[in-house]
């Protein structure tokens, strides 16, 4: 079934599932991330701050060219304390500035001087002491992010018409599908998903060919061609040209020129980096359930029959009995499909049964004995709204600035503005 409503998307962003627009209104184009100034990120969190000492020490931490995980080992070693021991609230891609809290057990600084001054870890991350707390920073307090972006080479004499356009139209649509953006899949190698799929399928082979071999235009020429000798079978030249950094690449050739079997080698790697790889099948899989509905013409803020219906207001849930638009206190909760998740009824569980159909897997089959792992599904609420929007016209580019609930995308609010290739703004 096609759709007379919304606008198809870009081929790369029909790659990852996400396959309309929702906004008919012509994008601005444009470009981002030219510098990591262009796109700054600011978390809010919830928590109470002491001034008297307790169990953690709360920092900002602020970053550029490095993500999350990055810096985190940079302040451990620097610290000489476990990863673990660092608490963090979201994780920050590496294009940005971005700055975020976390915590450090005030027992492994009692010979640091922190609390008058910033530390530098390097030149790429610093802290600055705010207080204490008697917990640690966890996933579980952060409220969302601030985002500043500035887009270059936008058309000055239609980009204000434009965009009041699309922001009317986004306020008639309720807010914005909650798509899982391009950082889930991977911008210059956007195949996570794809290496899921054939985990869930126990298509080791074409798993383990997947994660070594296919390259992508957007790689280093090295990686490039190290994944060609992959593809013919040459696995100890591969080997030779695959850069240092690609540990997991280098671990599987080296299994392959061993004579291992694609079962046993998925079985030797890391089960964190396996169940990455499946969460953003199910994160994929989201997408195509979102894209079925527009495709389908269903309103973002349109309920049908025998939706999951959340009420933020009451924290109420109902199966809804017939179509309507939610209020201003609703979400739709859709399945991100897995183990043990919660459906809808009716309707609205023949469009997420017809995307698995199509896509030939089933709940059950996240359950993985071959492997060890069991990813559960959770729901995850539609659609979102974007929060203090504002913009600003800067010479001959526009800088945006809104604020968006955790675990929502910027780049899926950018989509709709910019309306362009995603790799102009991811």
């Amino acid at each position: 079934m096609g759709s007379l409503m919304y606008l198809k998307a870009h081929e790369l962003e029909r790659y990852i599932g996400i396959k309309f627009y929702t906004t008919r209104t012509p994008g601005i184009n444009g470009k981002t991330r030219i510098r990591l100034s262009d796109f700054i990120v600011e978390e809010e969190i919830t928590i109470q701050l002491s001034k008297e000492r307790s169990n953690y020490c709360i920092f900002l931490l602020e970053k550029s060219g490095v993500d999350t995980l990055e810096a985190i080992r940079s302040i451990a070693k620097k610290l000489k304390a476990h990863e673990k021991s660092i608490g963090y609230a979201g994780l920050k891609d590496a294009s940005a500035i971005t700055k975020q809290f976390v915590s450090i057990p005030s027992s492994l600084l009692v010979n640091l001087n922190y609390t008058d001054q910033v530390i530098v870890i390097n030149d790429k991350v610093k802290l600055k002491f705010l207080g204490y707390s008697h917990t640690p920073i966890s996933l579980g307090v952060l409220r969302g992010n601030r985002f500043t972006i500035r887009v270059y080479d936008v058309d000055l004499t239609t980009v204000e018409d434009r965009i009041k356009s699309i922001l009317r139209e986004l306020e008639f649509n309720g807010g914005i599908p909650s798509f899982f953006g391009h950082q889930r899949f991977g911008t210059r190698r956007p195949n996570t998903h794809i290496i899921g799929k054939y985990l869930v399928l126990r298509l080791w082979d074409k798993a383990v060919h997947e994660i070594i071999g296919h390259p992508y235009p957007y790689e280093h020429e090295r990686v490039r061609e190290a994944r060609i000798l992959a593809e013919e079978g040459r696995y100890r030249e591969a080997l030779k040209l695959m850069p240092r950094k690609f540990w997991y690449e280098r671990k599987i050739l080296k299994l392959l020129n061993e004579g291992y079997k694609p079962l046993n080698i998925l079985k030797r790697l890391p089960h964190d980096i396996l169940k990455f790889f499946i969460q953003a099948y199910q994160a994929y899989l989201y997408n195509l359930i979102l894209s079925k509905r527009l495709e389908y013409e269903i309103k973002p803020n349109e309920v049908v029959e025998g939706d999951i219906v959340f009420n933020v207001k009451t924290r109420s849930t109902r199966y809804e009995a017939k179509s309507r638009e939610i209020s201003h206190d609703e979400v739709i909760l859709l399945p991100v499909p897995g183990c043990n998740v919660s459906t809808p009824k009716s309707f609205s569980l023949d469009i997420v049964n017809e995307v698995l159909n199509e896509e030939g897997v089933n709940f059950s089959m996240f359950k993985i004995k071959e492997l060890g792992i069991t990813l559960y599904g959770t729901l995850r609420y539609t659609p979102f709204k974007v929060y203090d929007f504002t913009y600003n016209l800067e010479g001959e580019s526009i800088v945006f600035s809104f604020r968006l609930d955790k675990g929502m995308y910027a780049t899926v609010v950018l989509r709709e503005f910019m309306k362009c290739s995603p790799l102009y703004f991811t």
